[in-house]
């Protein structure tokens, strides 16, 4: 077993090899794997191939999805839209082997950035009631619960929390996130 400072330095490791950008092409079949095995939307049941936002975002052109590549290998996920000075997270995904290495925390931090840079005000997105794990990320990240939506998810049967962030006025707490200046943004 690695004691606390071996462990911390295994994910720092890992995380500062993470190169952050917009998903390609190429991404669609690490993506779609990503989210099937995160099992994380209501909307999963109605995938259809091609697209992995299911039927309720085929009309919507608006999806966002920035991925996190190691060693040329999609290992995380997260898609997003803006509406406005609005944006609204629908899926963070880490590959399974890839998770507790701050893989997650640095998507968040890079797209909170992103939002900022593109004027967003406010973000929305909802948690499994049972995702202690995406509660506490957010929650890290200055995210409030403002709500519930009963039986929002399926597979099994869930309610989702409703998470809100107000960048007005706000000094983001996610600006203390530890983070390495050699994260790469491509």
């Amino acid at each position: 077993m690695l004691g606390d400072s071996q462990s911390f330095k295994k994910n720092t490791q890992t995380a500062n090899s993470c190169i952050f950008r917009e998903s390609g092409a190429a991404d669609l079949a690490a993506i779609e794997r990503l989210l099937r095995d995160a099992n994380l939307s209501f909307h999963a049941p109605n995938q259809s191939k091609g697209n992995p936002h299911g039927s309720a975002f085929s009309q919507t052109r608006s999806i966002h999805t920035q991925v996190c590549e190691i060693g040329g290998e999609v290992v995380a996920v997260l898609q997003w839209r803006q509406v406005g000075e609005e944006a609204e997270i629908f899926e963070l995904a880490v590959e399974s082997n890839h998770r507790r290495r701050g893989i997650g925390g640095l998507l968040v931090e890079r797209f909170l950035s992103l939002a900022r840079e593109r004027d967003v005000k406010e973000v929305f997105l909802e948690v499994r009631e049972s995702n202690a794990a995406a509660a506490a990320l957010y929650r890290k990240f200055g995210f409030i619960v403002t709500g519930r939506r009963p039986n929002y998810y399926c597979d099994p049967q869930e309610d989702a929390l409703l998470f809100h962030l107000n960048f007005k006025g706000l000094v983001p707490k996610y600006l203390s996130y530890p983070i390495d200046s050699t994260f790469t943004q491509r």
